[in-house]
């Protein structure tokens, strides 16, 4: 999935408008060098002995209308070009205007939920259950979303604790959906959100890779457009605070949310 990302469009229609420009010139010169050209030919021709009177009328009347016909030739490219080169300025102006009120609108959106009190909580949950830079098992995180300790890794929290953890992984990861699906059609910007929250993100995404794959394996619409978005900002060889490795891709789902054919036949 391909992201927009603004950037070379307004140098490339300079160019293609500098081009144009080049061409309209020129024409326009050459209409003028013809019209220069046919008046000298009439100015020379008063030195030329001739008594065919009517073939010079002719002949003036001719190269009167081919100076008429150039002159307007001349005024419509001109007409043309600036009529055209003031739309893509207009252009141009709206498509920045539109940019810095995309980048403008983002910037919002991330200080109305980034630092709002909700998310903080749900980092919070999050990381009493599940620590950062650490892979969150799929099993664990099924018991932790039932409230269940019993599992090895969860047995000092208690059955609220696990649920909140749960739900705090879970609601970060909508977050982050919510943002990738807001690059994609283009409501929120790119490269702002590329510089403020790609390492948080890539970190979360890393720390759950097989949370979400296994929840891709029962409905692969999930987090679509977040793995999209992980796949294009993720550096291969990141590694994290401790050396290890980082930002690694998703793995292929073990089907352990799977139901077994048992649980499906009621038996």
């Amino acid at each position: 999935m391909a992201f927009p990302v603004k950037g070379s469009e307004t140098a490339e229609r300079d160019s293609r408008a500098g081009q144009m420009e080049k061409w309209a010139l020129r024409a326009l010169f050459l209409c003028l060098g013809v019209c220069v050209l046919v008046l000298l030919t009439l100015s020379l021709w008063d030195w030329v002995p001739n008594d065919q009177d009517h073939k010079l009328n002719n002949f003036l009347s001719a190269a009167g209308a081919l100076i008429a016909f150039l002159g307007l030739v001349a005024a419509i490219l001109t007409f043309s070009y600036s009529a055209k080169r003031n739309r893509e300025q207009q252009a141009a102006q709206f498509a920045q205007s539109e940019a810095m009120q995309r980048r403008q609108h983002t910037i919002t959106v991330l200080l109305e939920t980034r630092l709002s009190s909700e998310v903080r909580r749900h980092i919070d949950d999050r990381r009493k259950v599940f620590p950062l830079y650490q892979t969150i098992d799929p099993i664990a995180f099924k018991c932790a979303m039932q409230g269940d300790n019993t599992h090895a890794t969860l047995s000092s929290f208690t059955p609220t604790d696990l649920k909140a953890a749960q739900y705090g992984v879970s609601e970060l990861l909508n977050y982050y959906e919510f943002l990738a699906l807001g690059i994609t059609t283009g409501d929120l910007d790119h490269n702002t959100l590329k510089e403020s929250v790609r390492g948080l993100m890539c970190n979360l995404v890393d720390d759950a890779r097989e949370v979400i794959s296994e929840m891709r394996e029962v409905n692969p619409k999930s987090y679509v457009h977040l793995i999209a978005l992980y796949d294009n900002w993720r550096v291969p060889v990141a590694k994290d605070i401790f050396g290890k490795d980082n930002e690694r891709p998703i793995p292929p789902a073990k089907g352990l949310y799977k139901p077994s054919p048992q649980s499906q036949s009621g038996t």
